[in-house]
């Protein structure tokens, strides 16, 4: 586990990660829309302070299941926000 400093005096994780596999199976729930279908599973990080002193940086990590048609309105959304508000090179946010 890295930790780095932000421009604000932040503390922040260098090796956080996110994860996708397809499921192997057609009979998924998907976590969007409910629909049972071949799903992408999607792992997101949480990064906190953790317990029990609340002074360590910890990251937790969730799955999700989406469909095809919950990740292109996925992919259309972030896709939106980047074209309302595009990041200038090298700005991480």
């Amino acid at each position: 586990m890295r930790v780095k400093t932000d421009a604000y005096g932040n503390a922040y994780l260098t090796d956080v990660n996110f994860t996708a596999s397809m499921s192997s199976s057609s009979s998924c729930y998907c976590s969007g829309c409910h629909k049972v279908a071949k799903v992408i599973k999607l792992n997101f990080p949480r990064t906190l302070y953790g317990p029990p002193s609340y002074t360590k940086l910890e990251t937790f990590y969730s799955e999700r299941w989406y469909c095809m048609d919950c990740l292109d309105k996925l992919r259309n959304a972030i896709k939106m926000a980047l074209v309302a508000n595009p990041l200038k090179e090298g700005e991480n946010g």
